[in-house]
């Protein structure tokens, strides 16, 4: 039994209501007793109270607080990312008929890749799959088979131009959809021909844009690199961005990587074969490696090619080559991808330090030669090779 106040004889009626009392004992709290603690504002209320204690004036700067503060989000709800996303099937569906299939006769037999129509009569293959092929087998996504003509090669680039009758590019050709310059880490949609009207699909992040030698063509410059493992077959198709715009043609990578050349490139060096048969590639004939000792980088010169266009215009070992024209020079592949980018004939001007000594030196470009590689005899992603 419960104590009873020390204040109550009991004589006065029924005792005082515990919470009446100057002690309670816990046994003798029930939900009853409790008191009912008063009710939170709404978070409408809030807004309401505040709007009207600001004033017609005030209530402008309550909703900015409000919206800084997040108390406005309540009433609005945030666009699903993974909803708001174009779906990579759609994007893969959409780059389907532009991408097509190449299957070339060579000395080593079949030869089975991939092509993108970039205009009416128009495929851009690669030389890998076409090999010595004068002559391929085209085949579009409605299964039609049309014969196609090698109108070119360019082993710089490992891309190859194709004529090709009765095959129209739709909507103007998915070639006309570019999309900017890719950033390291974004999602990235391979396209490719898995075989006649069959499509091949992978997805992954851009890992680099770097330089890469194969030993057996000539140095590649500025190659956008995957994570998404390319399949045989597939080179010659097409790298979306993750908007369905093409950034780059699919070409030879590796077991662990996917390698595409940048649209950009690609179609300069298709309107070049279209117009001549041939694509030209800028070449001054240094070799060096990234000057890391150095504050700002730039490319250490180690050796001048005899009778190139460095020797001519003065170039010599230990040169640090940190711009051309107005575009910074940090690092070995910079050089290359930017003196390749370049069309033969054309006059640059390099900054160059030596020492503490700088200069500006204006070199013509000449076109690279034939057989032209440096270092590994491993496909690898490399950072220094010759200019």
């Amino acid at each position: 039994m419960p104590l009873e106040d020390p204040g109550y004889d009991g004589s006065n009626g029924p005792p005082p209501d515990p919470l009446d009392r100057l002690w309670v004992h816990p046994s003798e709290l029930s939900a009853r007793s409790l008191p009912t603690p008063p009710p939170r504002p709404h978070r409408r209320g809030r807004e309401r109270a505040l709007m009207l204690a600001a004033g017609a004036t005030g209530a402008l700067v309550a909703t900015g607080v409000l919206a800084a503060t997040g108390l406005l989000g309540s009433h609005r709800s945030d666009p699903d990312p993974v909803a708001s996303a174009t779906p990579v099937a759609v994007l893969a569906a959409r780059a389907a008929p532009a991408v097509v299939a190449v299957v070339a006769a060579t000395a080593a037999g079949a030869i089975r890749g991939s092509g993108l129509v970039i205009a009416d009569g128009w495929v851009l293959a690669t030389c890998e799959t076409l090999g010595d092929a004068k002559t391929a087998t085209v085949t579009t996504a409605d299964g039609a088979l049309h014969s196609a003509t090698v109108r070119g090669l360019d082993h710089a680039t490992d891309l190859a131009l194709l004529q090709v009758e009765g095959v129209d590019a739709l909507d103007g050709g998915l070639s006309a959809r570019t999309g900017r310059p890719v950033q390291v880490g974004e999602p990235v949609i391979a396209v490719g021909s898995a075989g006649d009207t069959r499509r091949w699909v992978a997805t992954g992040v851009v890992s680099s844009v770097a330089t890469m030698s194969t030993g057996v063509t000539p140095v590649r410059a500025g190659l956008i690199a995957t994570d998404a493992p390319i399949e045989t077959g597939a080179s010659g198709g097409v790298l979306l961005d993750r908007d369905g715009y093409v950034v780059g043609v699919l070409t030879t990578g590796s077991d662990r990587m996917g390698v595409a050349v940048p649209m950009g490139t690609a179609r300069d060096v298709a309107k070049q074969l279209r117009e001549t048969g041939r694509a030209g590639h800028g070449w001054i004939g240094v070799t060096g490696s990234d000057a890391i000792d150095r504050a700002g980088g730039g490319v250490r010169v180690s050796e001048v090619g005899a009778n190139s266009p460095a020797s001519a215009a003065g170039l010599r070992a230990d040169d640090v080559i940190v711009a051309i024209a107005t575009t910074p020079v940090t690092r070995m592949a910079d050089l290359l991808a930017k003196v390749r980018s370049l069309h033969p004939g054309s006059e640059v001007t390099f900054r160059i330090w030596h020492g503490r000594t700088a200069r500006n030196v204006s070199i013509t470009l000449a076109n690279i030669p034939t057989g032209d590689r440096v270092g590994s005899t491993s496909t690898t992603i490399r950072q220094a090779a010759a200019g």
